[in-house]
């Protein structure tokens, strides 16, 4: 599952991701959760939908972030 803002997201959710992981796992599920990293938080900033945090600082460190999961996401 990939979740561009973590586990403990600021917004609002009728359905928190975390109580999603919880359920898919006691129904039997194994959930792999990737979220961003220290770096990829601190490129993305306040606001997520800023366009100038998207293509350069975001990117790149979301790339390098992606790099710490060779072999464990499976589709």
């Amino acid at each position: 599952m990939l979740s561009p803002l973590g586990l403990n997201s600021a917004f609002p959710s009728p359905m928190p991701l975390r109580e999603v992981v919880e359920r898919l796992r006691s129904d039997g599920s194994e959930v792999t959760v990737i979220a961003p990293d220290e770096a990829s938080v601190a490129a993305i900033g306040i606001n997520p939908l800023d366009p100038a945090t998207r293509a350069r600082p975001r990117t790149r460190a979301g790339r390098k972030g992606g790099r710490a999961y060779p072999g464990t996401v499976r589709i």
